[in-house]
């Protein structure tokens, strides 16, 4: 059957056939020159099998001592069609099952008749049906003979495994329901844990408030810093603007002592040519005489005035030089004055700038800390989901312990079916 078990086209003993409308003895003629044959298919005019003519049917005909005159007789007609039964046919590449089933089914079948796409190939008799039959049964007595003893080395097999397989499946039990405590248990700690970060993160988001509520009083606070540090520095600009409008008049002041000197210098200078020239004239005046002791009095009442004249411009320029000492001091003080007030204006500058530093920064912590106390919010209900994960882990834990439960009971069940399939095997 070349690994198959099909009806194949070799099946067929004999190609022998007739039409449908022959004479009955060109039948007895066939079977008279073949004495093997037991039937000859009878077929339409497209090929198509109409059934058969079986041996035992003319076998009075072939052995009779009138048969073959009978049959010859031309006033006699005797067609095949008037001793044609019907035969099973089957299809080439059928099961072989199905056309040996056929064949027992048929009443007094002598074979089977062959087609290939319904055309007549050739017939298979009787001897040779069971000869297939014979040879399937003996290969497939030598399959089930193969899986018998594929099926005793894998009980074989089986049986040398089936400890460890009880064993094994044993243990992963037991690892599986420690395992599971394990995990049980540790959802209970994760929810403990939880807890606990759940009431930080509220408490967290009580703190984080209040920060909030106190980042915008002090951004408040500053702002109104900012205002005042405006109204200094505005102050602050006009003091310096005063403070150099003085030095610019103390400057006036130094310049106008200066001058005082000069014209005290030029006076004591008149004043003392004035002596020289009243001296002079008391001379001439005492040379002259009585004539000139009238010009001696007015030179010396001229020389006098000059003396007092020089002292009058000796004391002016004393005055004068503690004037200048003390408009030195003063511009020297208006001067650290105007560098402290620059120091100030510098400072209160620096300062203001400052505090708008800390304003920016202080409106930024509070929007920092109202986008902390979103992400506490959002971290509070994470937390909550986690919480809830954590709660159905340990209900995911409790009903893994309880398939646990139930794999033991299927493992005891299974090792003592196990064991029972064995002992059947085994008798």
């Amino acid at each position: 059957m070349a690994g198959r078990d099909v009806v194949e086209a070799h099946w067929a003993t004999d190609t022998s056939k007739l039409p449908h409308d022959a004479a009955l003895l060109e039948a007895v003629e066939l079977f008279r020159a073949m004495p093997q044959v037991r039937l000859i298919a009878i077929i339409d005019a497209a090929g198509h099998p109409r059934g058969a003519l079986l041996e035992r049917d003319l076998r009075s005909l072939l052995f009779g001592p009138f048969g073959h005159a009978l049959l010859s007789n031309r006033g006699l007609s005797m067609d095949v069609a008037s001793r044609m039964r019907d035969c099973p046919v089957i299809e080439i590449g059928a099961p072989a099952v199905e056309a040996l089933v056929a064949w027992r089914s048929a009443e007094s079948a002598e074979g089977l008749i062959l087609t290939r796409s319904g055309r007549f190939v050739g017939t298979v008799d009787q001897p040779n049906l069971l000869r297939i039959a014979a040879e399937r049964a003996g290969r497939l007595h030598l399959v089930e003979r193969q899986r018998a003893l594929r099926i005793e080395d894998a009980a074989q097999r089986f049986r040398a495994e089936k400890r460890d397989l009880i064993r094994g499946l044993g243990e992963v039990s037991q690892a599986v329901e420690a395992a599971s405590r394990r995990v049980a248990q540790r959802a209970v700690a994760i929810r403990a844990r939880t807890d606990d970060v759940a009431s930080a993160a509220a408490g967290s988001i009580i703190n984080l408030q209040r920060i909030a509520v106190s980042a915008e009083i002090f951004a408040g606070a500053l702002d109104s810093v900012d205002k005042r540090m405006d109204a200094a520095t505005i102050a602050t600009q006009r003091a310096v603007m005063r403070t150099r409008a003085s030095a610019e008049q103390i400057r006036a002041l130094d310049e106008a002592a200066e001058a005082i000197v000069t014209v005290s210098a030029l006076i004591d200078t008149i004043a003392q040519q004035t002596r020289m020239l009243a001296l002079n004239a008391a001379i001439e005046c005492a040379r002259a005489g009585d004539a000139g002791l009238g010009f001696t009095a007015v030179a010396g009442e001229v020389k006098a005035l000059a003396t007092q004249t020089r002292t009058a411009a000796a004391g002016i320029a004393d005055h004068v030089a503690r004037i200048r000492i003390a408009t030195a001091a003063v511009s020297d003080d208006h001067e650290g004055i105007a560098r402290a007030v620059e120091a100030i204006e510098q400072l209160s500058a620096s300062v203001m700038a400052a505090v708008r530093e800390q304003g920016s920064a202080g409106r930024a912590i509070g929007e920092h800390i109202g986008e902390a106390g979103a992400a506490t919010m959002r971290i509070e209900a994470g937390v909550a989901d986690v919480l809830g994960s954590a709660r159905e882990a340990g209900e995911d834990a409790q009903v893994m312990q309880t398939l646990v439960e139930r794999l033991a009971i299927i493992a005891a069940s299974m090792k003592s079916g196990v064991s029972a399939f064995l002992a059947e095997l085994e008798d």
